[in-house]
């Protein structure tokens, strides 16, 4: 007979919360550039209690939010001799 408290592994709506170490090896940055980043409030996270916790997809639309797109603008050039 289950608990009726017990939560069943991989029944929960979300995704496993990541560390700051997570995310900063994800970004390749230091872990404190992510801790200076949360206390910029720059990079979205989750509390839980005193931790600092990241959504998978909120690193995932930082990091496309982020994105610059390089644009290449050729201008065709004529040789004056």
């Amino acid at each position: 007979m289950k608990n009726e408290n017990t939560i069943e592994k991989n029944t929960l709506p979300f995704k496993k919360l990541l560390n700051v170490i997570q995310v900063a090896n994800l970004l390749n940055v230091k872990p404190w550039t992510i801790r200076a980043w949360v206390s910029q409030k720059k990079i979205p996270y989750v509390k839980v209690g005193r931790l600092v916790r990241f959504r998978p997809e909120d690193i995932e639309a930082f990091i496309q939010a982020n994105c610059i797109e390089s644009h290449v603008f050729w201008e065709n050039e004529t040789k004056v001799n």
